[in-house]
């Protein structure tokens, strides 16, 4: 109810619907059409711990909207997590970040830009299902040839540039260049041969 309505209209005396008018925008009298007095009535209490912080929401039915969204959130994150942690048990994936907040770039302290030139020879591939408008993104496995170092097995994800699509076969060349500190960090050079 958001209305305190007289039981009588004190214009024309006729009975309100106090149901109806009770809930209306602007409370009027079905038989005469004036505007009936109306009195607000305060919205529910919240019940205790909920907090709305969503526009337009208020009341306890804003808590439970509330509520519902945090839980929802917490078990969406909790679902990626254990994804992620499945994923990282697939061969060739030991170097995969295992929370869904490690796949931003690397920390400052390494950088592949002044990393070491080799040559990576694809293995394997999955398409990520996203087109930067460069490309689409891969995950590449790669295994790494670097002067001096045992091959391994690094993956990358990299956009492909679409007249380098051609190299992203199995056992496909590319250069590579490798980060002095953490060997793992491998950016693909799609600007060398």
């Amino acid at each position: 109810m958001r209305w305190k309505v007289p039981v009588q209209c004190p214009y024309c005396s006729g009975r309100v619907d106090q149901q109806v008018q009770g809930r209306a925008e602007r409370p009027t009298c079905t038989y005469c059409n004036q505007a009936l007095p109306a009195e607000a009535i305060a919205p529910p209490p919240m019940p205790p711990g909920m907090t709305v912080n969503v526009p337009g929401l208020d009341g306890w039915l804003g808590g439970v909207v509330q509520g519902s969204m945090q839980r929802a959130m917490a078990a969406n994150a909790a679902m990626g997590q254990a994804w992620m942690q499945q994923l990282a048990q697939q061969p060739g994936m030991q170097n995969l970040p295992t929370t869904p907040m490690g796949f931003g770039a690397p920390s400052a302290q390494h950088s592949i830009r002044d990393g070491i030139a080799g040559r990576g020879v694809i293995q394997g591939w999955q398409d990520m299902g996203v087109n930067m408008g460069t490309g689409p993104m891969l995950m590449l496995h790669v295994d790494v040839h670097v002067e001096g170092r045992a091959p391994y097995r690094a993956v990358v994800n990299c956009v492909v540039p679409p007249e380098h699509a051609g190299k992203i076969v199995q056992g496909g060349q590319v250069a590579v260049t490798v980060d002095r500190t953490v060997p793992t960090t491998v950016g693909i050079d799609w600007h060398l041969p």
